[in-house]
């Protein structure tokens, strides 16, 4: 999974406009179909400033490492972007251990307490659609977000 250019752009102006800040999640790990100075000009054509990351991570992604186009292995990580937009604390849940989430579980049980109310933005890039049990994941979401929250699915 991950957040294509046109998404990006996309979050990016949805972030203009409303100007997140706090806890973000995504579910699954996303990584970001776009290199740091691609990110760097979709922030300057959109006129949204970024902040400069203490880090650049790169994708994670076993999918992206065995691509043979040299640019994708300078794609980022979707902590990387999220940083950019000045949201630093990022987390992301996944299943699979192969996917190197921050927290491992499955969406398909109960959300652990630790992660109840404790999220400003969650993002779901095309990660709800492999869950089984569509109302225990939704029910998830509810947990996870805070008070006017944003929850975006792509």
């Amino acid at each position: 999974m991950g957040l294509t250019p046109s998404l990006c752009r996309l979050l990016i102006l949805q972030h203009k406009r409303v100007h997140f800040s706090g806890r973000v999640v995504t579910l699954g790990n996303q990584d970001v179909w776009a290199t740091y100075e691609q990110l760097k000009g979709f922030f300057k054509s959109l006129n949204c400033p970024y902040q400069v990351p203490k880090n650049i991570i790169h994708h994670t992604s076993e999918f992206l490492k065995d691509r043979k186009e040299k640019i994708a292995k300078s794609f980022v990580h979707a902590s990387t972007f999220f940083e950019m937009m000045g949201l630093t604390d990022y987390l992301d849940i996944d299943k699979f251990e192969q996917d190197k989430p921050v927290f491992l579980h499955d969406m398909n049980a109960l959300i652990p307490s630790e992660l109840r109310n404790r999220f400003s933005l969650l993002v779901d890039a095309g990660t709800m659609e492999h869950i089984f049990d569509i109302k225990q994941v939704v029910c998830n979401i509810v947990q996870m977000i805070q008070q006017y929250g944003w929850v975006i699915h792509i």
